[in-house]
């Protein structure tokens, strides 16, 4: 991920933190207005023939284990054919 991308969400998002950064896996939190609720996002990164892919899941941080489980899963078995 780019010094710029990552400069975007932190102007985007109120409060925004890195929480981890792999080869092609960012996570982060934030919320977009001082009301709502902290989001949790992990956004995966492809690069496939010369064109980028974002993917990106977001859930609440007290979102239910099974629900942040199957994120997880769509997120590192995804692949692009």
């Amino acid at each position: 991920m780019s010094t710029n991308s990552r400069n975007k969400l932190s102007e985007e998002l109120i409060g925004f933190t890195e929480v981890a950064l792999t080869q092609n896996l960012l996570e982060f939190e934030g919320k977009r207005s001082v009301t709502d609720p902290v989001i949790h996002f992990k956004q995966l990164f492809l690069i496939n023939g010369g064109i980028g892919y974002t993917l990106t899941a977001g859930y609440l941080p007290t979102e239910d284990e099974s629900v942040v489980k199957v994120l997880n899963e769509m997120l590192n078995s995804f692949a692009l054919k």
